[in-house]
């Protein structure tokens, strides 16, 4: 069963089912009690968080060039989702629009 894992990778192997597992659960569980908008934008921010991640993890250096890139794939992630360029996600998720609505009359 293990013959194609090298001895010293089955604990690496098991660990990442692992983190895939608890990846879909939060996935699906997102899906259920947010609104699709929200659920979707932080899927597609995975590689972002990747990279920030790794820079305090992993100790890998970001550049002024990476961070750029970043930035840039976070804004994108946004007005590919929204349609807009707004760039909070208590923008995208107003659990009361009634509540904004009364505000902007005042």
């Amino acid at each position: 069963m293990w013959s194609g894992i090298p001895r010293g990778q089955i604990k690496n192997v098991i660990m990442k089912s692992a983190m895939g597992i608890v990846y879909m659960s939060c996935l699906y569980t997102a899906i259920k009690y947010l609104p699709l908008v929200v659920a979707s934008l932080i899927q597609n921010l995975a590689p972002i968080f990747t990279a920030i991640f790794s820079y305090f993890m992993l100790k890998k250096g970001l550049t002024i060039l990476k961070i750029a890139v970043l930035v840039i794939s976070f804004i994108g992630v946004v007005i590919m989702l929204t349609g807009k360029l707004e760039t909070s996600i208590l923008v995208l998720y107003d659990p009361d629009p009634d509540m904004s609505k009364e505000d902007e009359n005042e």
